[in-house]
């Protein structure tokens, strides 16, 4: 069964639905690109008590990154590609995001380009 997910791309800009699978491997494999290749280790940041933004780990580490900013988690810059999903009450489970492409488009801040 897949969920609704909301991929986010700085690296194009884009803001995007998508639907992936429940289980971890399909998050690795969503975020995994050919801007930035296989990303090893993932973090939740919780957006608000049902939504979570999950991204590359060790994206500012690595180089050629692009970055992006999500307002409603204030000032924090973020690298790589990132996707939101939505999570059940008690956090044990992923579930699709209740966000539109509008809503979270309308919160990115990006890097600008040299």
């Amino acid at each position: 069964m897949k969920m609704k997910g909301i991929l986010i791309n700085p690296f194009k800009m884009t803001v995007t639905d998508v639907e992936i699978g429940r289980k971890l491997e399909d998050v690795y494999n969503i975020l995994t690109t050919p801007e930035i290749g296989v990303v090893s280790m993932i973090e939740r940041v919780q957006i608000k008590n049902d939504q979570d933004l999950w991204l590359d780990e060790e994206g500012l580490f690595k180089a050629h990154q692009s970055k992006f900013g999500f307002t409603p988690l204030g000032f924090n810059i973020f690298s790589g590609c990132a996707i939101l999903l939505g999570s059940t009450e008690d956090l044990t489970e992923w579930d699709d995001t209740k966000l539109s492409i509008r809503e979270v488009y309308d919160c990115m801040m990006w890097e600008k380009k040299r």
